[in-house]
C-alpha cells in the first residue's frame, strides 16, 4: 500500500494499456492480489426508477412548455442549451420529459423563457417562500412515526 492514488494515476498515464492491466492490484481477504489480464472494471447496475403517472405527465407537460416557448421566441436548441450551460442533448431530454433531468435546470429554463411556475413575479415567489418558512418553523424538526399500540381487547 505504498503508492498513493496520485502516483498510481501518473503511472497509469505513463504505461501502455497492456502493461496497466498487469500492474493493477485489487484487495481481497488475503491481501493484495494481481488482477486477471481480461478484467475490466464494471459500474454497479443502477436500479430502474419508476415514477407515478402524474409525475410523468407533469414532467412531460413542463418539457412541452419549454419547447413551445423556446420555439415561439424563435430560439434555436443550441442557443437555449448555451444559455443553460448544457449540451443540446440535455435540453432535448428536458423537452421530451425525461424525469432524470436536474430540477434546477428545468427551473432555469422556465426562468429564461418567462414560464411562470408558482407566481408571475419574483416578489410573489418571495412572499410564498417566507410563508412556507414560517409554517415550517411551527412544525417539529423531526417527524417520528407514532408507535403502534396493539390492543388485545376483543
Amino acid at each position: 500500500m505504498g503508492a498513493s492514488i496520485t502516483t498510481l494515476m501518473i503511472d497509469a498515464y505513463s504505461m501502455s494499456v497492456d502493461n496497466l492491466h498487469s500492474r493493477m492490484h485489487v484487495l481481497d481477504a488475503s491481501g493484495v492480489k494481481p488482477l486477471d489480464a481480461g478484467w475490466v472494471p464494471q459500474m454497479p447496475a443502477s436500479k430502474k426508477r419508476s415514477y407515478a403517472r402524474y409525475t410523468m405527465a407533469a414532467v412531460e407537460l413542463l418539457g412541452m412548455l419549454v419547447q413551445l416557448e423556446r420555439k415561439a421566441r424563435r430560439m434555436t436548441a443550441q442557443d437555449m442549451a448555451d444559455r443553460l450551460g448544457v449540451d443540446r442533448s440535455t435540453l432535448h431530454r428536458l423537452e421530451k420529459g425525461d424525469p432524470k433531468v436536474e430540477l434546477g435546470l428545468a427551473f432555469e429554463a422556465c426562468a429564461i423563457l418567462g414560464i411562470p411556475l408558482f407566481e408571475e413575479d419574483a416578489q410573489g415567489v418571495s412572499m410564498r417562500l417566507d410563508e412556507a418558512g414560517k409554517r415550517l418553523a411551527l412544525l417539529p424538526r423531526r417527524v417520528r412515526p407514532k408507535p403502534l399500540s396493539i390492543s388485545d381487547d376483543f
